[in-house]
């Protein structure tokens, strides 16, 4: 399987180089993502981001550091790609709940992450309609309100609430009713990223217009060429559509002769998303050659 032996490959790399700084770039090639796509995988397979994961390696393989050697903190410190003894040990102690010196003393912690064994990881399909419509979308006119990060304190809910009182300004509106959560695709030759640092990412809250005129102030324009998308029907709570993002990376891409390509994916809201009910269903919209 592409997908299952790709992140394999990715967890090989991150282990051969948890002493060392991480290039994206190399990542980035083997699966041939963007970085929505990359970042999806990576948490529905591994239950946790790039950057939770790979801190917790470094701290984990640094805890076994110090119960079985007697180098220094500092100098283990410095090995694991922390800047210095100090932020180690708040980093240490946030995760261990305890210092690094009582860990060394014997007052250990279970918490000890070990490497993702990808042949063991399950798929959980929940509330996933497995087989997708194949559309061939565009070019698709939208515009909306934009968020540029890494959401780590719930930003595009934020941003939501934001555009669903103003989407009344936008005069150019058409096919009224059907609202777009818009990733847009990762910058192609990447050179050198820093892993550790949270991955931003450009998303658009937006609806379909005619065209690029008459905005209201604070409103951005896309445009999506024609591509072709596999489109998955997610049923229920919003909160858990990481089970099929799991479900459409590990079981359907790899089994389908698909393969995703470089382009805008999104979230569909149209008159089915009916908050808080257990039939509520919103669409997600994959790249696809």
């Amino acid at each position: 399987m592409y997908y299952s032996g790709a992140l394999e490959r990715i967890v090989s790399y991150i282990e051969d180089h948890l002493d060392q700084p991480f290039v994206l770039e190399e990542l980035t090639e083997v699966s041939g993502f963007s970085r929505c796509h990359f970042s999806r995988l990576f948490h529905a397979f591994a239950g946790r981001t790039l950057t939770e994961y790979v801190r917790g390696r470094r701290l984990s393989e640094a805890a076994n550091r110090l119960v079985y050697t007697d180098e220094k903190i500092i100098d283990i410190a410095f090995e694991y790609q922390f800047s210095s003894q100090e932020s180690f040990t708040r980093s240490f102690s946030n995760y261990f709940g305890i210092s690094p010196s009582k860990y060394r003393k014997g007052e250990q912690s279970e918490n000890l992450l070990t490497p993702i064994d990808v042949k063991q990881l399950i798929v959980v399909q929940g509330g996933f309609e497995v087989k997708p419509m194949i559309k061939e979308i565009g070019p698709l006119k939208v515009a909306g309100l934009m968020y540029e990060g890494t959401n780590q304190n719930g930003e595009i809910p934020m941003l939501w609430n934001e555009f669903n009182q103003r989407v009344s300004e936008i005069s150019t509106q058409t096919n009224v009713g059907n609202f777009y959560g818009m990733c847009e695709p990762l910058v192609e030759n990447l050179d050198d990223i820093d892993l550790d640092a949270e991955n931003e990412f450009k998303y658009l809250a937006c609806v379909e217009v005619s065209g690029s005129e008459n905005l209201p102030d604070g409103m951005v324009y896309w445009e999506i060429p024609h591509v072709k998308y596999a489109v998955f029907t997610h049923v229920g709570d919003p909160e858990l559509m990481g089970e099929t993002y799991k479900a459409i990376y590990s079981q359907w891409l790899p089994e389908s002769g698909h393969e995703v390509v470089y382009a805008h994916d999104f979230e569909l809201y149209n008159k089915d998303f009916k908050p808080g009910e257990a039939n509520s269903k919103m669409y997600i919209y994959v790249p696809i050659k």
